[in-house]
């Protein structure tokens, strides 16, 4: 909002065509008995909305970097794309190896594989999609529901009286 205040208009994460964008994010997930600490890293594509995901018990540049290598590309490949260009916040677990295995994605002619943005202040509102609040991930109609992850009660966004009410 603030960036249409300042320059009227709206900024946008865009892509034309499938692998030309992927967003990839961490999120730590908590301590689960019997196993630690774990976090979720999902990827997902600007232009389609397909997503996927992972659980990973250690966060770094290396295990985001073997995510990328061994569960995106060849997902991405199966479905007839190709990684073009990725988008991370930039996070330390954004740097070093998993770096170099965007490096090694990239085309010598094109630009670097790997954009940054900033992270955004939890106080700022997080973009929506057409869809509301539950984000299409994968294919064939399945939808992550933030509010229903985790093990949480289910979240009632709207309800029949049309009013916005949220019991987690």
């Amino acid at each position: 909002m603030l960036w249409r205040l300042r320059h009227g208009q709206t900024r946008h994460v865009a892509a034309e065509r499938p692998g030309e964008l992927l967003c990839l994010d961490t999120f730590y997930i908590g301590k689960l008995k019997g196993v630690g600490k774990v976090w979720q890293v999902p990827a997902g594509d600007a232009a389609s909305s397909n997503g996927i995901g992972r659980i990973l018990p250690v966060l770094s540049a290396a295990a985001v970097a073997g995510f990328l290598r061994h569960v995106i590309v060849p997902a991405v490949r199966r479905a007839g794309w190709s990684v073009q260009r990725v988008l991370t916040d930039g996070g330390g677990e954004f740097k070093a190896e998993f770096a170099q295995a965007c490096r090694e994605r990239s085309q010598p002619s094109r630009r670097p594989a790997v954009l940054r943005l900033r992270p955004a202040a939890p106080w700022l509102p997080h973009p929506r999609s057409d869809a509301g609040d539950h984000l299409p991930w994968g294919r064939g109609g399945h939808s992550l529901n933030p509010c229903t992850t985790l093990g949480r009660q289910t979240c009632r966004h709207h309800s029949e009286s049309g009013q916005s009410r949220r019991t987690v």
